[in-house]
């Protein structure tokens, strides 16, 4: 019987859009502080004018919670698109060439924040290029390219805290810290998703953790707010198997002179669904190895219904010391 090996794998990203839009790409690489100039880039082969539009989400965690991937906004034949198109009808700021001027719906998570004309230049062969976007201040922001043709957004992200997770197999620590000097930040409210279900809540001590209990689930949706401030991590938890066989394995004593009787017992659980149960065997093979790695026995034997084992093993008179 092996005992399997739980591995802990923590994908942080957050704001890194990369919307393709056929003949560009659009993202964002980073997220920014209050104090630095928010950008996007933009890959395009040669000069191109395009009619940039940007919103703010009034409502990041519900906005997110409709995104099958953080790092690639889902827009177009989505409830999403017509929300932007409503933003734009209610506004009276400078509006795009195309967009839904029937549009109607009556909750919009975005607030519309202008349109203005641009032109990037670009070699034949392709390259990056780097815009700077004027932004009020923190908060998650929509920008949107538009082409005579095509259409690509990307999420920037102004924000001042951070977020760094670790998740095992029934729940998940958090920790919540300053962007800019690493310091903690206190009374943030920390949310944890299954998707678009809350799954727990709570809020970060003085040390800017907060350790909340929740079942185990492949991956979860982690957000942090404090005083209009918006930070969100998708996490990752991959066992090496979700439904493995763990085990305990002891002997009677540490130490045998040659010629001794060994004497061993095992404890064997199934680790199902972060619990772990009575393991379904009935019968265990064992392996013993000397120093060397040689195997010197092997057997079987039987498991009691409390999913225990034992058995016994005599040293030779002469074997290797170890």
């Amino acid at each position: 019987m092996r005992a399997s090996v739980a591995v802990f794998i923590a994908l942080l990203f957050y704001s890194q859009g990369m919307v393709f839009g056929q003949d560009f790409v659009v993202q964002s690489e980073k997220v920014f502080l209050p104090t630095e100039k928010a950008k996007i880039k933009v890959e395009q082969k040669g000069s191109r004018n395009y009619e940039m539009c940007v919103w703010k989400v009034k409502e990041p965690l519900k906005f997110f919670c409709m995104q099958e991937d953080f790092a690639r906004p889902k827009i177009e034949g989505t409830p999403l698109r017509e929300q932007l198109d409503a933003a734009i009808v209610k506004s009276s700021l400078a509006k795009p060439t195309h967009f839904n001027r029937e549009a109607t719906s009556t909750e919009t998570i975005f607030e519309y924040l202008g349109m203005q004309k641009i032109t990037v230049s670009a070699s034949e062969k392709g390259e990056e290029r780097e815009i700077e976007i004027g932004l009020p201040g923190k908060g998650v922001y929509l920008v949107e390219l538009r082409s005579e043709v095509y259409t690509a957004q990307c999420i920037v992200a102004i924000s001042e805290i951070l977020m760094v997770e670790k998740q095992t197999s029934d729940g998940v620590l958090v920790f919540v810290a300053n962007r800019k000097d690493g310091s903690p930040v206190q009374g943030a409210t920390v949310s944890v998703y299954s998707r678009e279900e809350k799954v727990v809540e709570g809020k970060t001590a003085q040390n800017g953790i907060v350790q909340l209990k929740c079942g185990y689930r492949p991956s979860f949706r982690i957000f942090a707010t404090i005083n209009g401030d918006f930070t969100a991590n998708e996490s990752f938890y991959y066992p090496v198997a979700v439904e493995s066989v763990k085990c305990y394995l002891y002997t009677d004593r540490p130490v045998y002179r040659p010629g001794e009787k060994v004497y061993f017992k095992g404890i064997a659980r199934l680790l199902k669904d972060g619990t772990y149960i009575l393991p379904l065997q009935t019968r265990v093979s064992y392996a013993i190895l000397d120093v060397n790695r040689k195997e010197v026995a092997k057997g079987e034997v039987e498991m009691t219904r409390f999913g225990t084992f034992s058995g016994e093993y005599t040293l030779p008179e002469e074997c290797s010391l170890g």
